[in-house]
């Protein structure tokens, strides 16, 4: 008797024991820093290198706050680019869009949507998401319905120029714009529908490039990377990829100019990948500036070492909301010319940060590139300044401050 009473007593204990590792495992919170949030940074479009990056920092400052970050990103983006996924500080989720048969783009983008919120909304339960950062205005009519169903908080951050109020902005609980033009044509919309804006930067961390060394000089850097011999040429470098909007054909006709005419040493990298590829090679082709004076170094994940053995960086884009490879390049204290009436002028100020030029004058870039050329002063004078400027405005640390006000503003405690 006192034998199966004894049994008896050990199957019972035996199988509670079970049932509180079970029920454990049931009922834990995911995994990560222990009662910390998680959040989802969304990157679910192809293509873009400045959004990329930002999402790769917002990020790295999330876990630096100690929350527990989640990555939403494109599978095909994510298949080009394994390194920058295994960089990712937190969980990388892949999203697979949903091949369509329909007619019209209109079908087609209501299934699109309704396989994203579908999506969307076994993340945030499976993860018990509290709180989503989107980065592209197409990605908010499905957030508008995933707010409807759960109980997160939603920033959106601008980065077009071109951005205009639609309704499902509605959902957001913040607004963070990067574009200045934007900001002034939007601040009072969102004012109207009491929604808070702020305006704001890309996510960046400027300290890797500031400690950044390469024992390489120039023209091995550019020899032993792409087979390139520059001799002793100055390096003009674009890091920006192949879009109309990034008016990489000014740039080509304008150096183009800069041989022929001035006779002077110089050559263009131009790194990046994109649509307007095809266009810029032909152009440089019937130049006859293509791999000899003006190169195309493809596409290039860490841009560093470019920039650090380049003499001037520029960007020639007839838009852009904020251009994070001003930011990069002046945290390596390089001279930047850049174009009026875009974001880069919240860097650049003409003949004190950097020069400025026209996005259609190619005359004027070419004086903007001689002024450079033959006044070292100059290019350390703007160098100099333009790396204060970004220290004293737009560092990690300026970043962390910026969002933790912002989180603190929407009743987000992490």
């Amino acid at each position: 008797m006192m034998k199966r009473a004894k049994r008896y007593m050990n199957i019972c204990l035996f199988l509670s024991m079970v049932f509180f590792v079970s029920s454990s495992a049931l009922f834990s919170k995911p995994s990560g820093r222990k009662n910390s949030a998680h959040v989802l940074v969304l990157y679910v479009a192809k293509g873009n290198g400045g959004v990329k990056t930002h999402c790769f920092y917002m990020c790295k400052m999330l876990k630096n706050m100690g929350l527990n970050p989640i990555i939403v990103m494109n599978k095909e983006e994510a298949a080009a680019d394994p390194d920058f996924v295994s960089r990712i500080q937190g969980k990388c989720i892949l999203y697979k869009s949903p091949k369509h048969k329909h007619n019209s783009l209109t079908q087609a983008e209501i299934k699109k949507t309704k396989h994203f919120i579908h999506f969307l909304d076994k993340v945030c339960f499976k993860h018990n998401v509290q709180l989503i950062h989107a980065n592209w205005e197409c990605d908010l009519p499905a957030l508008k319905v995933i707010k409807k169903k759960r109980p997160v908080k939603i920033v959106y951050t601008n980065h077009s120029d071109a951005a205009k109020w639609q309704d499902s902005h509605t959902c957001c609980d913040a607004v963070i714009s990067v574009s200045y033009l934007a900001t002034e044509r939007l601040a009072s919309e969102y004012f109207r529908k009491k929604i808070k804006f702020y305006d704001g930067q890309p996510a960046f961390d400027e300290r890797p490039y500031i400690n950044f060394k390469d024992s390489r000089s120039k023209r091995e850097f550019f020899k032993a990377c792409f087979n390139i011999d520059i001799g002793d040429r100055l390096v003009c470098s674009i890091v920006a990829n192949f879009y109309d909007c990034k008016n990489q054909t000014i740039a080509i006709q304008a150096f183009s100019e800069l041989i022929k005419k001035h006779n002077v040493p110089v050559c263009l990298m131009l790194a990046g990948a994109g649509k307007a590829l095809g266009t810029c090679s032909r152009l440089a082709v019937e130049l006859a500036v293509f791999n000899k004076d003006v190169y195309f170094l493809g596409y290039i994940d860490d841009p560093k070492s470019l920039m650090y053995h380049s003499d001037i960086i520029l960007s020639s884009s007839r838009m852009e909301s904020f251009g994070i490879s001003l930011i990069e390049a002046s945290a390596l204290k390089k001279p930047i010319i850049a174009t009026y009436g875009t974001g880069a002028t919240r860097l650049i100020i003409n003949n004190e940060t950097g020069l400025l030029f026209h996005w259609n004058d190619s005359a004027e870039l070419v004086n903007c590139m001689l002024t450079y050329i033959h006044d070292k002063g100059t290019r350390e004078r703007c160098a100099e300044r333009c790396h204060q400027y970004v220290h004293d405005n737009f560092t990690y640390a300026h970043g962390i401050k910026k969002l933790m006000r912002i989180y603190q503003d929407i009743g987000f405690a992490g």
